[in-house]
């Protein structure tokens, strides 16, 4: 199995991080990468529940994901299972993420995304490509 970790510095508080990474009310706002949207989500990872959300590529191709939280820790954590479905809606492979929020020793936040148990390094370089663009949108929002 492959594990993949992203890290980003924003200008804001930690508690300011945590609440755009687990609210539903923003998620929805970064949740996918910049050249998809959010159509559909379930995503409060606020609370020891399930969880889903729905992307859309350009061509209006629907991509959905799905998990359950496993752990939250606020301001610090939250741990969830994250798996995609197929044409028919059939989860597949289950793999872990991570959000870790932590001060810069200022006024900023460190965020590191660890996503772990991915099949292979094409399913990592994969995410890797999805998770950088989708930072891009939530780089924005805390800018």
């Amino acid at each position: 199995m492959t594990d993949l970790t992203l890290e980003r510095h924003f200008p804001v508080a930690p508690e300011v991080v945590f609440a755009h990474v687990t609210k539903e009310e923003h998620l929805k706002n970064w949740m996918g990468p910049v050249t998809m949207t959010c159509s559909e989500i379930d995503m409060e990872l606020t609370q020891d529940a399930k969880w889903f959300a729905v992307i859309l590529n350009s061509e209006g191709q629907r991509h959905k994901m799905s998990g359950k939280v496993t752990d939250i820790d606020p301001p610090r954590t939250v741990d969830f299972t994250w798996g995609w479905h197929d044409e028919t809606d059939a989860r597949g492979h289950e793999s872990n993420v991570r959000f870790q929020v932590t001060s810069d020793g200022g006024d900023g936040s460190i965020f590191k995304l660890i996503h772990t148990n991915l099949p292979d390094t094409e399913a990592a370089e994969s995410h890797n490509s999805g998770w950088t663009s989708t930072l891009t949108k939530l780089e924005a929002m805390l800018a």
